[in-house]
């Protein structure tokens, strides 16, 4: 009866958090639909299409028309899980379940964390909402970007070390490489801070840690050296060069009062691109955690040490990095990356997860001088992480209904596939709002020229001076102009039909995605080609109608 009264609770946690999506889980992709959502909730559908085909999510023509190359999805986890649940619940319904699962499973580790650490059956509890319901949970599903979300692994790798702590054994330290290793195939920034907080713990034990470091890298190792060698490939759909570090850095700073600072504070307030981030540990939780702290010295120091790393290379305050003497104020992490530099952390907040799940932890193990009130500590730290800390809750869901025009595309296109797709706008302005073309790839199923990050610059038809035209007219950054060449459509060149020349058949304008470029894109597509077919909300053209 005990076991069915805590499922039940996990999933009414897990639950509480995806609130939103509840109502139509079928329908709606829980995320706001202007940023990452649409490409992740991609992946599954590619895993499956895919594997019903005989071939490995590898290599595909589906992105970077009319060349395609190299892919690795950015979520293996979600793309493996989410594949079979496509052919049952939709491409809708598998990404949906698979996030949702992903935040019961933190519900689930972050108490088991916190039963490893000492905490009594009903202060877990608290190590369950610290995690799951925490401001990191609700920005990550907000944004959806479902990698990051999946912060389960952390906490089961951080309750498997303690477990070996305490036996000493290698069997046990085995145990935790795997869950350390488990942490690093959900995400390499997860693995590598989970990696940091294990390595401080294991310190006393070094002499039956090594071979949970061992264990680690052999799981870890497939899945980085594939995220590496589609980076490195010539043909690779995703390419991240170096000089993007420095740009990258600045604009996923980590001002170090994220940690502490409720109500919606942001160290890059990323809002007006749809982003939220926050790393908001709870001061409920920490004044809990505070009290029993000097008892779990070394997660202490494991905690100082995640979080040290998640400020990145440099210290970031206000609108700015911190200058002293002309020169950033440099922190640990810059040593590191120079000490290894394949080190090049562009995301490093999410180095701190690890601090989160230990915090939640140690914030459960206080609960329990509460005595009768540990279920209070429980709720309020739940509020902490839904209402205090200024995270986006309920979190907004995106209308996945597939536009009309593409259903028509699909019955029109037939097999095989030699044809590709131009959705327009390209670029909606600082948002990820047309990476909903992955998305809408899964009705009408033909390639289309963009990469996951759906936008002019990671278009194939750059080389197509009548794409350029079009790009032109859609994007509202003059550095970006200069930067695509966006401008220069030759003489005689730039006639939106030429586009056939890169089997691109179909152009389809969807009028709402970003309104204040609509009508000159119109204006252009009509002059020459004529008015098109209008669909709800679309209008569309047939570059082979007058062939």
């Amino acid at each position: 009866m005990n076991r069915l009264t805590d499922a039940a609770l996990h999933l009414l946690l897990a639950g509480l958090v995806t609130l939103t999506m509840l109502a139509s889980p079928l329908r709606r992709l829980l995320g706001s639909p202007d940023v990452d959502v649409w490409n992740h909730a991609w992946g599954p559908w590619w895993f499956a299409d895919s594997f019903a085909s005989g071939q490995l999510p590898w290599r595909t023509a589906l992105l970077g028309w009319p060349d395609g190359g190299v892919l690795w999805f950015i979520d293996p986890v979600l793309g493996v899980l989410g594949a079979p649940l496509v052919w049952i619940l939709g491409a809708v319904g598998a990404y949906n379940a698979v996030v949702f699962g992903y935040v019961l499973f933190a519900s689930w580790a972050g108490r088991r964390l916190a039963r490893s650490l000492g905490a009594s059956a009903a202060a877990s509890w608290v190590g369950a909402t610290g995690l799951a319901g925490s401001a990191w949970m609700i920005c990550e599903l907000h944004n959806g970007i479902s990698e990051a979300v999946n912060i389960g692994p952390v906490a089961l790798a951080l309750a498997w070390s303690e477990d070996a702590v305490r036996a000493g054994s290698l069997r046990g330290w085995a145990k935790a490489g795997l869950g350390v290793g488990m942490a690093a195939v959900a995400s390499p920034y997860l693995g590598l801070g989970v990696g940091i907080a294990v390595a401080v713990r294991g310190l006393p034990s070094i002499r039956q840690a090594w071979l949970g470091a061992v264990v680690s890298v052999m799981v870890a190792a497939p899945p980085i050296l594939a995220l590496r060698t589609q980076l490195h490939a010539e043909d690779a759909i995703v390419k991240h060069p170096d000089a993007m570090n420095e740009q990258l850095a600045l604009h996923n700073a980590v001002d170090p009062r994220t940690f502490v600072m409720p109500f919606g504070f942001r160290s890059v307030d990323l809002s007006a691109e749809g982003f939220e981030h926050s790393m908001y540990l709870g001061l409920v939780a920490l004044l809990l955690a505070a009290l029993v702290v000097w008892r779990h010295r070394w997660w202490g120091l494991a905690t100082v040490a995640c979080l040290a790393c998640a400020l990145g290379p440099y210290l970031f305050w206000g609108d700015g990095w911190l200058v002293t003497n002309g020169a950033r104020l440099r922190l640990p992490w810059w040593a590191l990356q120079k000490l290894a530099p394949g080190l090049a952390v562009t995301h490093p907040l999410r180095l701190a997860v690890p601090a989160l799940a230990i915090i939640a932890g140690l914030a459960a193990v206080g609960a329990d001088r509460l005595g009768r009130w540990r279920g209070a500590a429980a709720v309020a730290v739940l509020l902490d992480g839904l209402l205090i800390s200024g995270a986006p809750w309920p979190i907004l869901t995106a209308d996945a209904t597939p536009p009309p025009a593409h259903e028509q595309i699909r019955r029109a296109a037939g097999e095989p596939i030699q044809w590709g797709v131009l959705d327009l706008p390209t670029d909606a302005g600082m948002t990820m709002a047309t990476s909903r073309y992955l998305f809408w790839q899964s009705t009408h199923r033909l390639p289309i020229s963009y990469g996951p990050d759906a936008r002019a610059s990671t278009s194939a038809l750059l080389r197509e001076p009548s794409f350029r035209v079009l790009a032109a007219l859609c994007s509202r950054r003059p550095d970006e102009h200069a930067r695509l060449n966006l401008s220069s459509g030759g003489p005689g060149g730039s006639h939106p039909s030429r586009l056939i020349r890169s089997k691109i058949r179909y152009i389809v304008l969807h009028h709402d995605i970003d309104p204040a470029v609509t009508e000159a894109l119109r204006a252009e597509l009509t002059g020459s080609l004529g008015p098109g077919a209008e669909e709800a909300g679309a209008t569309m053209w047939d570059l082979m109608a007058d062939q």
